[in-house]
């Protein structure tokens, strides 16, 4: 899996059945997928200043 290849810091989110995003490339929750990349870009880009 290219999760355990990556030898830098990561973070794994796997989108649920509960999250409204079950379906392929959480297609069932574009929003939710995209504030959840939104806000750990926003983690990652503050914890560089």
């Amino acid at each position: 899996m290219l999760y355990d290849a990556l030898r830098s810091e990561k973070v794994l989110h796997k989108f649920t059945k509960a999250d409204g995003a079950e379906e392929h490339c959480q297609m069932g929750a574009l929003g939710f997928f995209n504030q959840q990349v939104f806000t750990w870009l926003d983690q990652i880009i503050n914890s560089n200043n």
